[in-house]
């Protein structure tokens, strides 16, 4: 039997929840690289020489390239938590809101590396086919996934007899 949308739902709602964690927790040692860093900087500062100005540049620009990536990892760990908590909740999150942080998500390695890349990847991946498939679409827009029968059929009383007395029909 096939998964219905909210089981799709649940299950990216989870993943986003746990990669939020992992996420989080590779932004939180870009942080202290970060501070690392930066107190490098003030340390190179206060006894610079007017011929370092150039490995302050350098430390500098290394450290902007770094708390980058690190604004994208705090921003994938914002995008992870709202979606996991909005598909869980009775207002479902929108089409793009999906296929925009399932996009963060494939560019997670960015912030991680190797640790974050297969996981992000496959949950990018979920969420983009979901968001694009048509049980997605049909969710986004509230459809229900069966059919309602406007005519259900009509119970059968010989069967419904039958089973109250099967030894009479032995």
């Amino acid at each position: 039997m096939a998964m219905r949308a909210k089981e799709h739902t649940n299950l990216i709602s989870i993943f986003s929840f746990i990669f939020a964690g992992i996420q989080g927790l590779m932004f939180l040692f870009f942080a202290l690289y970060l501070i690392f860093m930066f107190g490098l900087i003030i340390l190179s500062a206060i006894n610079a020489k007017s011929s370092d100005a150039a490995g302050i540049a350098i430390i500098a620009v290394v450290l902007l390239i770094i708390a980058a990536f690190a604004a994208l990892g705090l921003t994938t760990v914002i995008l992870n938590i709202k979606l996991g908590r909005r598909l869980r909740s009775d207002n479902p999150p929108t089409q793009r809101s999906m296929i925009v942080t399932s996009i963060f998500n494939i560019c997670s390695f960015l912030c991680g590396g190797v640790f974050v890349l297969p996981f992000g990847a496959a949950l990018g991946t979920y969420g983009l086919w979901f968001a694009l498939s048509d049980m997605g679409k049909r969710y986004f827009d509230r459809i229900p996934d069966e059919p309602i029968l406007m005519n259900p059929p009509m119970p059968d009383a010989y069967d419904q007899f039958r089973q109250q007395e099967p030894y009479k029909w032995q």
